[in-house]
């Protein structure tokens, strides 16, 4: 199946990937990596961080009983200090987000690697095996922490 691609720039921004003036299309898997891993889920105000009151996500989870909430919670890492326990909580916000992917067959893997690979910047690694001919396709992606501007 094809859709349109999205891609993610150098400074982490998400758009609709062109080819010269016409938008790219996508038969594998990257677009549904980027839509399950960088779309905010919604939470529990428990697990809201301080100081934080939107508890954010898609509004079409209100009307889905697949069990699978769009998205994933690594947006609640966006205040977190760059250490190992942070990128083990990003492992397993990642897995969780792709889950559904394993569950409805469109891979028969996921597997996924977080860790801090500089000050501020957690690197991500999935690994996704497609059921037909056991093609891979690795996705690698740096989320890097951004500074609060301050007026001048």
């Amino acid at each position: 199946m094809t859709d349109f691609a999205l891609a993610m720039s150098p400074l982490g921004v998400v758009d609709l990937a062109m080819v010269g003036l016409e938008l790219d299309t996508d038969d594998g898997l990257e677009t549904a990596v980027i839509v399950s891993l960088f779309t905010d889920r919604h939470v529990d105000p428990e697990e809201l961080p301080l100081g934080e009151s939107q508890q954010r996500g898609w509004w079409g989870d209100v009307a889905s009983d697949d069990g699978y909430p769009t998205g994933s919670r690594l947006w609640l890492l966006q205040r977190e200090k760059a250490v190992a326990a942070v990128a083990q909580r990003a492992k397993d916000y990642c897995a969780e987000a792709l889950e559904w992917m394993v569950d409805d067959g469109v891979t028969t893997s996921i597997d996924v690697e977080a860790s801090i690979s500089g000050p501020g910047v957690l690197t991500i690694e999935i690994d996704a095996t497609r059921p037909q001919g056991n093609v891979s396709y690795r996705y690698d992606y740096l989320w890097q922490q951004q500074e609060a501007r301050r007026p001048a």
